[in-house]
């Protein structure tokens, strides 16, 4: 089994990236058998 974190940053003039909050960007994690 492998997890696989995955993280997309959007990237424009008027979004405020917040790792705290997690704004700007999605997560997601996928387990792969």
């Amino acid at each position: 089994n492998v997890l696989i974190n995955i993280e997309c940053k959007a990237w424009a003039k008027n979004i405020i990236h917040d790792r705290v909050e997690r704004r700007g960007s999605v997560h997601f994690e996928l387990m792969v058998d």
